[in-house]
This record gives structure tokens, C-alpha cells and sequence, in this order.
């Protein structure tokens, strides 16, 4: 049996995600610029970023894959409650 660990945490890591992109928030949130929140996305997406490239060990992959999933879990918003596209968001994801 040929167990990776790496992916594994991957696998469980993009669940985590997108269970935390679709949770409703209880009080609108006004769209601004919010430094903090984007230092959450960009350390989010770098251990996204980390345990692809552990599972993979292919950039092109992984900058394919965190491109996909940068923008799903932006798009995904747009359809929950009180939650929204942020295109800085997507930025930060991105880097």
C-alpha cells in the first residue's frame, strides 16, 4: 500500500477550505480593504500551497491547482449569505 502523508493533509486541508468559504456569516460584512483579513488568505494558501507542492513536487501543477482553488473559493462566496466576491481577496490567495 503506498500511503503519502502529504496528500492526505492536502486532501483534508482544500476540505477545510471550502467547508470555511461556504459558512454563512451572521452579520453582513461591509466589502473594504482590510489588511489583517488579507494576511489570513495569503497564510491560508501558503500551506495550500506547501502541501501541494509536498504531494505533487510539480510548480506548474501546484500553481494550476492554487489558481483553481483561489478563484473557486472566491466564486463560492458570491452564493452564501452574507458573504461576497473580494477581488482582493482573490489577489492575496493568489500570492
Amino acid at each position: 500500500m503506498n500511503f503519502d502523508f502529504f496528500k492526505l493533509c492536502f486532501i483534508i486541508y482544500c476540505g477545510l477550505i471550502l467547508y470555511l468559504s461556504v459558512i454563512p456569516l451572521t452579520l453582513p460584512e461591509v466589502p473594504e480593504f482590510d489588511p489583517k483579513k488579507l494576511l489570513y488568505h495569503f497564510t491560508e494558501f501558503f500551506f495550500f500551497s506547501f502541501l501541494a507542492f509536498k504531494s505533487f513536487k510539480n510548480l506548474k501543477v501546484v500553481i494550476g491547482t492554487g489558481s483553481f482553488f483561489a478563484i473557486l473559493t472566491e466564486i463560492l462566496q458570491m452564493f452564501v449569505p452574507y458573504r461576497y466576491f473580494d477581488f482582493y481577496d482573490l489577489i492575496a490567495n493568489f500570492f
